[in-house]
């Protein structure tokens, strides 16, 4: 698939505050797999993929020595999209992202794509990069940078914050691959980078 990158080669994060928010969770399954409307027992719930991404991504942050907070920390875990936000205003953390994975009536349509709020200074220049850096790292489709005004996750945050959505559960090829322990590493690598190059002036 994608090659290997060492964080250790790019530097350290020292001091930084990053709150990681794995999207769905508990009831809140989120999306579904593209098999599982023709098989439910075979279903694959977004939220499940979501918090498999959200921990590699916390000990990639955590090794780089980054400060590190989850919005949850298991799959059935549930949080109001409200919540996350404004617990990562109480951490004070230096930037926000929200860890999805996207759906779509189309089963061919395939991609990564970023999610940013309206007048947030340095939130499109994050979402640009991630964007970048995911379709690197998952040799996808890079769909790039979009404004939306009307996600709680985002509106409820004070600091730059973002919402990647790795690629299309909904498409029938990817849906494996995203059950894979590579591409979740590979999707936590790609937002890892983009964070660090975003936090060192990249």
């Amino acid at each position: 698939m994608a090659f290997y990158i060492s964080p250790r080669v790019f530097g350290r994060l020292d001091g930084y505050k990053i709150f990681v928010d794995a999207g769905h969770g508990g009831d809140n399954l989120g999306t579904t797999g593209y098999h599982g409307i023709f098989a439910p027992e075979d279903n694959v719930f977004e939220k499940e993929i979501n918090i498999e991404i959200a921990w590699e991504l916390y000990y990639l942050l955590v090794q780089a020595g980054a400060i590190v907070k989850m919005s949850r920390s298991s799959c059935n875990q549930f949080v109001a999209n409200v919540e996350r936000g404004l617990e990562a205003n109480r951490f004070n953390a230096d930037i926000f992202v929200s860890i999805h994975n996207n759906a779509t009536d189309e089963p061919a349509v395939v991609g990564t794509e970023v999610l940013y709020p309206p007048n947030r200074a340095g939130s499109e220049r994050l979402a640009s990069i991630m964007s970048e850096y995911l379709a690197i790292k998952l040799q996808t489709e890079n769909r790039g940078a979009k404004l939306r005004d009307n996600l709680a996750v985002l509106n409820s945050t004070d600091m730059i914050a973002v919402l990647c959505e790795c690629n299309f559960l909904t498409n029938p090829r990817w849906e494996e691959k995203m059950m894979s322990f590579n591409y979740q590493k590979y999707a936590a690598e790609g937002i890892f980078l983009a964070i660090r190059r975003f936090l060192r002036g990249g």
